[in-house]
């Protein structure tokens, strides 16, 4: 299994070709007042399932955060 290369905060790592967001979510979690809710991978607010892509730029948002509230309130409804 090949290994994919992504940025996260200006940090590269690897992990394998199938991790999803939320895998990789979970090696973060502590970065992170609360729960993460979503992940933007390259600019795009992706589910947390989506799987990564080569030399892809990470991001997460957990409750906290606008994107992340804006998120969490759509589900609401």
């Amino acid at each position: 299994m090949e290994e994919l290369k992504i940025v996260y905060r200006d940090k590269e790592y690897s992990y394998p070709e199938e991790t999803t967001l939320l895998d990789i979510s979970k090696d973060f979690k502590d970065n992170y007042e609360d729960k993460i809710i979503i992940g933007e991978m390259n600019g795009r607010l992706l589910e947390l399932n989506s799987k990564i892509t080569p030399n892809a730029h990470i991001e997460f948002y957990d409750y906290m955060s606008s994107y992340g509230n804006r998120v969490y309130e759509n589900g609401l409804i």
